[in-house]
C-alpha cells in the first residue's frame, strides 16, 4: 500500500513500518536550471546542494536516499553540471543529519524582524562589478545617521532573471497588429445596446472614441457626467452595464461612494442626473493581469481633457 502526495511517496516496508521516498509523476520533465544559464554562479552551485538536501529530507532510509540521489545525478548531468560539483553536493547531503533537516529554518523568521534594504535589478555579466562597487562605497552611506539604522551593515543585492531570447521572440498573447477586413465593425463611439436596464443612463458620443462600445463592452474607461457639470472618471474590467447599475444601486441605497454622495446631497437622489459615456476600451486579446494594469495606468485627467475637448 502506498500514497502519493505532492513530491512524497508514503508506503509500508516489509516490517510494516511507514517509510517515505521521493515521488515523481510519469509525465515529469527534467526542468532543472541549465548549468550554462545566465544566472549567478553562486545560484548555479547552490541548486545541486539544495536538491540533494531535499532528497535527504524526504527519504526516510539511507537506501532510498542513495537510490533517488543517483536518479538526481543523472538529471543534473543532462543539464550540464560537472561531476565534481555534484559530488560535493551529494557528500554534504550524505553527511547531513536528517532530523535537523526536518526542523523548520528559523533564519527566515529572524530576517523578517530585521530591516533589510535590498538592491534588486536584472542579472547581467557586470554583476560582480556592481556588487564590488556597492561594497567598497558602502561606508559613505553609513556616515549618514538616518540611513545607518535602516540599510544594515552590508549591501544586500538580489538579481532577477534578465530577458532572454525566448522573451524577445515569443509573446504569450495575441498581437493586435492585424489588417482590418470588411467583416469588422468600423463604427466608433459609445452607443446603447437597446435591451438592458443600463441603456437609459447611456449618453451617446461619436467624436472622441477610437472603438465601438456599448453597454455590453467590458474593460472600459468611462465618464459619468452630472447635469450640474460635475464629472467622474471610472474604470471597470467587467461589462459596462454592470458598473452603471452598481452606481445606480449606490444612489438608491444611499451608499457611501463619491457618485452616490453627490447625487443624494445635491440632487435629492435623482437618477435622471446620471449620464455615462465609455471613452476608451482595452483590447480583450491581452492577458487578464496586463489588461487590469493597462486600465489602471491610463491617465484619468488626460481622458477627461480629451472628452471635454470633443
Amino acid at each position: 500500500m502506498q500514497l502519493n502526495f505532492l513530491d512524497i511517496r508514503i508506503y509500508r516496508d516489509f516490517n510494516n513500518d511507514v517509510q517515505t521516498t521521493v515521488f515523481r509523476k510519469d509525465t515529469a520533465t527534467n526542468n532543472l536550471l541549465h548549468a550554462k544559464s545566465q544566472h549567478s554562479s553562486t545560484l548555479i552551485r547552490g541548486i545541486p546542494t539544495g536538491q540533494y538536501l531535499r532528497v535527504k529530507r524526504i527519504c526516510s532510509t539511507q537506501t532510498e536516499f542513495k537510490k533517488e540521489a543517483d536518479k538526481l545525478y543523472q538529471r543534473f548531468k543532462q543539464r550540464g553540471y560537472s561531476h565534481n560539483s555534484l559530488k560535493t553536493a551529494y557528500k554534504r547531503a550524505l553527511e547531513a543529519d536528517r532530523n535537523q533537516l526536518l526542523i523548520p529554518n528559523k533564519s527566515k523568521e529572524t530576517n523578517k524582524s530585521n530591516k533589510i534594504i535590498r538592491f534588486i535589478g536584472n542579472y547581467c555579466s557586470e554583476q560582480k562589478e556592481i556588487r564590488q562597487i556597492l561594497t567598497n562605497h558602502w561606508q559613505i552611506l553609513e556616515q549618514d545617521n538616518d540611513l545607518t539604522s535602516v540599510i544594515g551593515t552590508k549591501p544586500t543585492i538580489t538579481f532577477r532573471r534578465s530577458r532572454n531570447l525566448h522573451d524577445q521572440l515569443v509573446h504569450s498573447h495575441l498581437s493586435k497588429n492585424v489588417k482590418p477586413t470588411w467583416l469588422e465593425n468600423r463604427t466608433k463611439g459609445c452607443y446603447k445596446c437597446g435591451s438592458c436596464l443600463a441603456c437609459p443612463f447611456i449618453e451617446r458620443a461619436l467624436i472622441y472614441q477610437e472603438h465601438f462600445m456599448n453597454c455590453k463592452t467590458s474593460g472600459v474607461i468611462y465618464v459619468m457626467t452630472c447635469k450640474c457639470g460635475k464629472r467622474y472618471v471610472g474604470k471597470t474590467k467587467r461589462e459596462f452595464r454592470r458598473r452603471i447599475l452598481e452606481h445606480v444601486g449606490d444612489v438608491k441605497h444611499r451608499r457611501n461612494t463619491s457618485v452616490a454622495r453627490h447625487i443624494n446631497e445635491f440632487h435629492n437622489g435623482s437618477l435622471e442626473m446620471l449620464k455615462f459615456t465609455a471613452v476608451d476600451r482595452i483590447e480583450p486579446t491581452m492577458r487578464i493581469g496586463d489588461r487590469q494594469k493597462t486600465v489602471a495606468a491610463r491617465s484619468a485627467m488626460d481622458l477627461l481633457a480629451k472628452y471635454e475637448s470633443s
